[in-house]
């Protein structure tokens, strides 16, 4: 089974019936350049989302629920707030921390290979 865990609702309900959790904690500046990468091509390039919707550029750039507020608000504190709630609350957990493409990208040929299960990488 697989589940964000952004979501704190989604947590509670999954990560103590997990057995591993595999952390994507790119670094800031990597985050930013796709999320900046992402949101242009939807603005600019009139993206539909859902039902006829697009990104707008006040809402995207201007909003007070714009995802680069957000971003600029939350990637340091969940970091450290997820190292140590794994740590303290679900200590059953393996954790898979990947800080690099590169790492999801060997861990996803692990895993289609057949061998991501026995053995993950783990910090």
């Amino acid at each position: 089974m697989g589940a964000a865990g952004n979501y704190s609702t989604i947590r509670s309900l999954t990560w103590g019936r997990a057995d591993t959790i595999v952390w994507l904690d790119y670094p800031f500046p990597l985050v930013l350049w796709r999320l900046t990468k992402r949101t242009v091509w939807l603005v600019f390039g009139r993206v539909e989302l859902w039902n006829d919707n697009r990104e707008t550029f006040r809402n995207a750039f201007l909003s007070k629920n714009s995802l680069f507020l957000w971003l600029f608000k939350t990637h340091w504190s969940k970091r450290n707030r997820y190292e140590s709630q794994i740590a303290d609350e679900y200590p059953h957990l393996t954790l898979v921390h990947i800080r690099r493409p590169s790492e999801e990208r060997r861990l996803v040929g692990r895993v289609s290979a057949g061998v991501g299960r026995e053995s993950p990488p783990t910090s």
